[in-house]
């Protein structure tokens, strides 16, 4: 649920009936959210084995899933993005 003020990422992918809906549903959406400490907006990052999360099973409490800047963020999922189009592209 989401008020108004709220921020957030969404990574939308659009079904076959032609609207719009957040890739994995609740895992599409990850909530900004500003540092009361330093003023910079975070965003707590998606499990990405290798960058976000230790190689192997997904452990609750991996040190490197932490908030991280929203810039950052970006970075990693365009990161994503394109490893895995260059994967489907190599026929991988």
């Amino acid at each position: 649920t989401f008020r108004r003020g709220d921020r957030a990422v969404f990574l939308l992918k659009r079904g076959a009936d032609g609207f719009w809906r957040p890739v994995g549903l609740s895992q599409g959406v990850y909530r900004v959210r500003t540092d009361a400490g330093t003023g910079r907006t975070t965003v707590l990052p998606p499990v990405v084995e290798g960058r976000t999360a230790s190689v192997g099973p997904i452990v609750r409490g991996d040190p490197r899933r932490q908030a991280m800047p929203v810039e950052e963020f970006e970075a990693l999922v365009r990161a994503v993005v394109l490893s895995r189009a260059t994967r489907q592209g190599a026929g991988l």
